[in-house]
């Protein structure tokens, strides 16, 4: 009876080891298939950056004269219906605490 007893406990179920290896290959394959998705796939796709020339005449000097700015956007009469709400110039009133450090 001791040695089948013994037999029996002795004998580990092997079960939960090859569970743990499909686990680790599943995670392994994982990992390996997005490498090889993202290395070489979408290395692909990229479309390469075209850098375009800087117009050298962009400065502020155009604004120098007040008469050669565009100022027609104010006759528009979308321009002219827009409506001030609130008040005007705008009070500021008490806020804040007095004393930032008060339990209260």
């Amino acid at each position: 009876m001791n040695e089948k007893l013994q037999n029996i406990l002795g004998k580990k179920p092997k079960k939960g080891n090859s569970k743990l290896l499909y686990e680790i290959s599943i995670i392994l394959l994982g990992i390996i298939a997005g490498y090889f998705y993202y290395a070489q796939f979408l290395e692909n796709n990229l479309e390469p950056v075209i850098v375009t020339d800087i117009n050298i005449d962009d400065d502020l000097s155009k604004f120098k004269d007040v008469q050669s700015l565009d100022l027609q956007i104010f006759s528009e009469t979308s321009y002219r219906t827009l409506k001030i709400i609130g008040e005007i110039p705008v009070e500021p009133g008490q806020t804040g605490r007095t004393d930032i450090f008060a339990p209260y």
